[in-house]
């Protein structure tokens, strides 16, 4: 009599046991490797700020010289031809900001904020607007 069950096939594949030590390892570096990640992305966020925030007020000198005309920035004043980066903040000078025609800046301390939290704050000295973070 030959029975149908005698030879059973082989499956292959993993064993709860070890899908749960792939899972144990991936949970562990996930929880050591996530923090990382996190802080990379916010670093590299505030690196991109600073970044437009130079490039925008230093070029302020080469503008007024070339229209031949001052320009001033007052807290708060709505500024014109932003970056789209830099638009979501609010702009505080300390004295105003004044770039004179001759494309000399007078200088000043720059805070930018964003939803009422102070974010970053910037020496903007003179002569030609060199901008730079303050810690």
């Amino acid at each position: 009599m030959c029975r149908k069950f005698d030879k059973l096939p082989v499956t292959k594949g993993f064993t709860i046991v070890e899908v749960l030590v792939v899972l144990v390892i991936v949970g562990l570096l996930s929880a050591v490797i996530a923090p990382n990640i996190f802080q990379w992305i916010k670093s590299s966020q505030n690196a991109a700020i600073d970044r437009e925030v130079q490039s925008f007020f230093s070029a302020l000198p080469i503008q007024a010289k070339m229209t031949n005309t001052p320009v001033r920035f007052k807290s708060e004043q709505a500024i014109q031809n932003l970056p789209k980066e830099l638009s979501k903040f609010t702009f505080f000078f300390d004295p105003d900001l004044i770039v004179l025609s001759s494309g000399l800046c007078k200088g000043s301390t720059l805070t930018i904020a964003e939803a009422n939290s102070v974010t970053r704050v910037y020496s903007i000295d003179p002569p030609y607007c060199y901008v730079q973070l303050q810690n």
